[in-house]
């Protein structure tokens, strides 16, 4: 089986949601802020380890699965510390399949304009 965790990570609050392939919700939870810019990146890194640690708690899941796991972190602050991010997260989970972090503009682009070309205010 193969799994998707997707994050929003924002300056008030983040969202995680935990999915199979097929796009069945298996687990949803919220933290705190986890924007690097607002709350330091070490505060960022520890609160996004703890809700994709959470996700795959409440779905009844473990590390194991992570080689079966693609996480992607859309955080606001991305755009300054996305490479920072990205290396602390894979430190704490080098088991992942896939494991990629962009800023939050990817996840408004690609929810507001799946195809095409478009602009977001």
């Amino acid at each position: 089986m193969a799994y998707l965790i997707g994050i929003d990570g924002g300056g008030t609050k983040t969202q995680g949601i935990l999915t199979d392939i097929r796009g069945t919700v298996l687990s949803q939870c919220f933290t705190g802020a986890t924007n690097p810019n607002d709350v330091t990146l070490p505060v960022a890194v520890e609160r996004l380890s703890e809700i994709c640690r959470r996700l795959l708690h409440e779905a009844g899941l473990t590390e194991a699965n992570l080689p079966e796991t693609s996480l992607f972190f859309g955080i606001a602050g991305g755009i300054n510390y996305g490479p920072a991010l990205e290396s602390s997260l894979r430190e704490l989970f080098p088991m992942a399949e896939v494991l990629t972090v962009r800023s939050d503009i990817h996840i408004l682009l690609s929810g507001e304009i799946p195809e095409g070309d478009g602009a977001c205010i």
